[in-house]
C-alpha cells in the first residue's frame, strides 16, 4: 500500500525546475472615436495593429469578453460585435433611431445592459439573440453604468439640452432580476462615470455644470444605498469625467490637458482626499478622455489629443506609449486564455515540482486546493487526480508535453 506522507515528502524535495509554459498575451482593444476603427496592442510585444476593423458612426464605448469586442456608436445607434482574432463584424444590433447609445455593462456571458441618454432609457441586450429584449424609462440622461452582482448602478446627469443646465445629479440602482429601478440616490451635479472602491464603496465621479460647480466625487455605500462622504476634484471648467480605482487601493482620474499636456489627478478612495490634482497632476500627452485598467498599480490614459495611450503609475511615471488610431476614447483588455496557466496550481506563474507536489498533497492528505481548481487538470480529462501529478513530473523530468497540451502541438489546451 502507498505511504501517502512518504510520496508527498519524496516529491517535496526535488529541486529540479523546468521553463514555465506561458499565458498567451492579452490585448488591449482601443476604440478611436475621430477615426471610428479599433486598434490592437499585444502588451506582450508592444506591436500594435491599427484600424483593424471599422465600427460604427461615432462609437462612444468599447468592452471586451470572450474574444469579442463590443461597441456602441451613438451616431448610428446600434451596436457592433467584433471577433478579435479574425478582425471580422460579426454583427451589427439595431438599438432604435434617436436612443444615442452612451456605455454598456455585462450582466453575465449573454446580457448586456446599454445607455440610452438621448433617449433616457436603459436597453437589454440577449446575445443569444442578438437583440434587445427589453427596454425601460430611466430618469434624465444616463450616461455610465456598472453591476455588481444582481444589481446595476448607472449615472443620471441630469442634462437638459434645451438650455444645456443639469438637474439634480442621482444614481439609479437597478435590479437585474426584476428588471426595475429599486431606487435612485442622491449624488452631486453631472455625474458621468463610477467604479467601486477597495472599501465596496462606489466612487462616482460628478464633473459639475462647467461654470460655476465645481467637479466632485461621491461615495456610495451599496448596503444603505445613501452618499456617505464627498471631496471636490476641480474648479477648472475642465473636470475630471471618468474614474478608474486600481487593486493597490488608489484612484484615477481622466481630467483632460487639452492645451499643453495631458493631467491625470489620483486620490485615495479609502480616505477620500486627493493625492494629485489641480496644483500637481501626472502629466502626459494631450487631452486625457478616459483611463483603462493596465496592472494592479498602473493604468492606461488614453491620449485623445495626441493619438496615442500611455502606461503611466501613481507617482506619474509613464512606463510605455503606444501610436494608435485617430482619438483614442475607450479601451479594454481583451484576455487571452483562462486567465491561468495549466498545471500552476499555486499560482506562481511557473510549472515546476512543487505544482506536483501540491497536487498530490490535494489528492491524498487533503492539502490545498489548486488556485483554481481548473488549473490542476493538468491532463485536461475534467477532473484534477494522481495522474495530474504524474503529466506534470514527466513534463519537468523527461521533456512530456506541456500541461493540458493533449495533441501535443506545444499549444495548452485549457
Amino acid at each position: 500500500m502507498l505511504d501517502k506522507q512518504k510520496i508527498a515528502l519524496f516529491l517535496a524535495v526535488l529541486l529540479l525546475f523546468a521553463a514555465a509554459p506561458s499565458l498567451r498575451a492579452d490585448e488591449l482593444i482601443v476604440m478611436n472615436g475621430l477615426a471610428e476603427t479599433l486598434s490592437k496592442v499585444d502588451l506582450e510585444t508592444g506591436i500594435v495593429d491599427n484600424n483593424f476593423v471599422t465600427v460604427g458612426l461615432i462609437p462612444n464605448f468599447l468592452l471586451c469578453r470572450n474574444g469579442k469586442a463590443y461597441v456602441v456608436n451613438s451616431g448610428s445607434d446600434d451596436l457592433y460585435i467584433v471577433d478579435i482574432e479574425s478582425e471580422i463584424v460579426e454583427d451589427v444590433i439595431d438599438l432604435g433611431s434617436g436612443r444615442n447609445p452612451w456605455a454598456m455593462s455585462f450582466v453575465d456571458d449573454t446580457i448586456l445592459l446599454v445607455t440610452n441618454f438621448i433617449s433616457s432609457t436603459l436597453a437589454k441586450i440577449n446575445l443569444n439573440l442578438n437583440s434587445v429584449t427589453g427596454e425601460w424609462a430611466l430618469e434624465t440622461r444616463p450616461q455610465g453604468l456598472m453591476t455588481i452582482g444582481e444589481r446595476t448602478y448607472i449615472t443620471i446627469s441630469g442634462f437638459n439640452p434645451s438650455d444645456t443646465s443639469y438637474g439634480p445629479g442621482k444614481l439609479a440602482v437597478w435590479d437585474n432580476v426584476g428588471d426595475s429601478i429599486i431606487q435612485y440616490v442622491a449624488v452631486g451635479t453631472n455625474p458621468q462615470d463610477l467604479d467601486i472602491g477597495p472599501d465596496g464603496r462606489l466612487n462616482v465621479v460628478c464633473s459639475g455644470d462647467y461654470e460655476g460647480l465645481p467637479g466632485m466625487l461621491y461615495m456610495v455605500d451599496t448596503a444603505s444605498l445613501a452618499a456617505v462622504d464627498s471631496f471636490q476634484t476641480a474648479t477648472s471648467l475642465f473636470p475630471p469625467t471618468d474614474v478608474l480605482v486600481t487593486e493597490d487601493r488608489v484612484g484615477f482620474l481622466a481630467a483632460g490637458g487639452w492645451f499643453d499636456k495631458g493631467e491625470v489627478y489620483t486620490y485615495d478612495p479609502i480616505n477620500a482626499v486627493m493625492l494629485h490634482g489641480e496644483t500637481n497632476p501626472l502629466t502626459t500627452d494631450l487631452g486625457v478622455i478616459s483611463v483603462a485598467p493596465a496592472s494592479d498599480s498602473t493604468v492606461f490614459s488614453l491620449n485623445f489629443g495626441a493619438d496615442n495611450i500611455t502606461e503611466m503609475d501613481s507617482a506619474g511615471n509613464v512606463l510605455k506609449t503606444y501610436y494608435v488610431g485617430d482619438g483614442p476614447q475607450s479601451a479594454d483588455v481583451n484576455r487571452i486564455g483562462p486567465g491561468y496557466i495549466c498545471g500552476d496550481v499555486n499560482d506562481d506563474m511557473i510549472v515546476n515540482i512543487s505544482d506536483a507536489v501540491n497536487i498530490v498533497n490535494y489528492v491524498f492528505i487533503g492539502g490545498e486546493e489548486p488556485s483554481p481548481l481548473e488549473s490542476g487538470d493538468s491532463n485536461c480529462d475534467g477532473s484534477v487526480n494522481i495522474s495530474d501529478a504524474v503529466w506534470v513530473i514527466n513534463y519537468i523530468f523527461i521533456g512530456g508535453n506541456l500541461p493540458c497540451d493533449t495533441d501535443a502541438d506545444g499549444t495548452p489546451d485549457c
